[in-house]
């Protein structure tokens, strides 16, 4: 047998051995994959409006004096407020000792409180140093992650009382390769996360949660399987390097003929 007969069976070899190895690689870049071993709820846990602090939290603080009242006064030509756009925004950052550090005040506890609980903590402290302080809190950095297939995002909670579909439509919706049947919540330390299974399909079964999300949540829908769509991706570049050599070296003996042949 000469050897040239052998190449086609060392190519199917060839071949095989990178689809098994394609196939093996097709969902290996996503992540919570063991997920159905964990307790699945069908109903997500009661939703806190009030987000408590936690360390690295970032806090945006503005204080005003005499009850705010430069933001209601405003100039009749710029109808902007007078003095507010002067007076700045301080972005705080929670510690790693749970405390907030304040101008003119100093450090003190704050993880485990909200937001109200801080702005009435915060007017407090600044009373004996402002008449009628007006004390603007905002938590900036309440946020959750959305895992969408292969793509994630971080969306911003803008809104207290943000659910699901709010979240979904931020993060730009579900495509025709996604499953709204297999939407899960992960809530809590990643450790030990609750999981929750939510048919976004069934309005019946929306109905049953309140689908609010928490800050630090994390939503993941699953894809539709397409294991011959994504071996081919995986395969597409052990296979065209072979045949743009090989096409090449045909290439080059056909010319060299071609010459000879002159």
């Amino acid at each position: 047998m000469k050897s040239y007969y052998i190449i086609p069976y060392l190519l199917l070899l060839i071949g095989i051995i990178s689809i098994n190895s394609s196939c093996k690689a097709v969902k290996s870049h996503y992540i919570f994959q063991d997920i159905d071993k964990f307790a699945v709820q069908s109903k997500i846990d009661s939703y806190d409006l009030n987000h408590r602090i936690q360390v690295n939290d970032e806090i945006s603080l503005k204080i005003l004096g005499n009850h705010g009242m430069e933001i209601i006064e405003s100039s009749a030509e710029t109808a902007q407020p007078i003095g507010a756009a002067n007076t700045p925004m301080h972005r705080l950052l929670v510690l790693a000792d749970s405390t907030l550090l304040l101008p003119q005040i100093g450090r003190f506890k704050v993880v485990g409180m909200t937001e109200v609980e801080l702005r009435n903590k915060i007017k407090e402290l600044y009373g004996a140093l402002y008449v009628n302080p007006y004390i603007y809190v905002r938590i900036e950095n309440k946020r959750v992650f959305v895992f969408k297939g292969s793509l994630a995002q971080v969306v911003e909670l803008r809104n207290p009382t943000t659910n699901i579909i709010e979240v979904l439509a931020m993060s730009g919706g579900l495509d025709r390769f996604l499953k709204s049947d297999e939407v899960y919540v992960l809530r809590g330390n990643l450790n030990t996360p609750n999981v929750t299974h939510i048919n976004l399909q069934k309005i019946a079964e929306m109905k049953q949660n309140d689908l609010y999300i928490q800050s630090n949540d994390i939503i993941m829908v699953n894809e539709r399987p397409r294991p011959l769509f994504n071996a081919l991706n995986e395969i597409a570049p052990i296979v065209t390097m072979p045949l743009a050599l090989i096409t090449s070296l045909l290439s080059t003996v056909f010319l060299i003929i071609t010459l000879n042949r002159q």
